[in-house]
């Protein structure tokens, strides 16, 4: 049996399932940490534990904000769903298709009017267009990285625009992520 550290979904945080382990989740508050990220967007909310995580986060830390992106509403759970409406504004969480228009815009907004350093994470069902389209919205001054999950399963080094770089960092050795930004 694979060490609960290195398992998807083994461990729920506030009763909520991630569908990442806790390596993941420790590198990706590595990550806010270190690059002092106070904009995170994550495309793919899923079942709403990162979610509520982070919306939590900005709860206590006025400088960080998180926005949410889900496709498949009844997907979210419960309990990630009374969190997100005690801590989420009605701004922060977009129910639809990130390709649409409207999820476009939502990301366009979101680039254009809160505050860097932004962290782009791609976790929903299309991995190589969601860095692709969020790589064109950014320029080399926009102070954002991407972090895409199930690296080598989802998404794969051939799936890298070319206008984006490969952020190497300790930690995250023994997950499925990879941090990217604007070469």
């Amino acid at each position: 049996m694979k060490h609960p550290f290195f398992a998807h979904g083994c461990i729920w945080p506030l009763s909520i399932p991630v569908s990442l382990s806790w390596m993941e989740i420790g590198a990706i508050l590595s990550i806010i940490q270190e690059f002092h990220i106070k904009t995170f967007v994550e495309i793919g909310i899923e079942r709403g534990g990162l979610a509520s995580l982070l919306l939590m986060r900005g709860g206590v830390d006025e400088d960080f904000s998180y926005f949410g992106m889900e496709l498949e509403p009844a997907k979210v759970h419960p309990s990630a769903a009374v969190i997100m409406s005690e801590f989420g504004a009605p701004d922060t969480l977009f129910w639809g298709d990130v390709f649409s228009e409207y999820g476009r815009t939502f990301l366009w907004h979101i680039a254009r009017t809160k505050n860097p350093p932004f962290l782009f994470f791609c976790d929903n069902g299309n991995k190589p267009r969601e860095v692709k389209m969020i790589s064109e919205m950014l320029t080399a001054s926009s102070n954002a990285l991407i972090l895409v999950h199930d690296f080598g399963k989802e998404f794969h080094k051939r799936d890298i625009p070319s206008s984006l770089k490969f952020l190497p960092r300790d930690y995250l050795k023994g997950t499925r992520l990879l941090l990217l930004q604007k070469a």
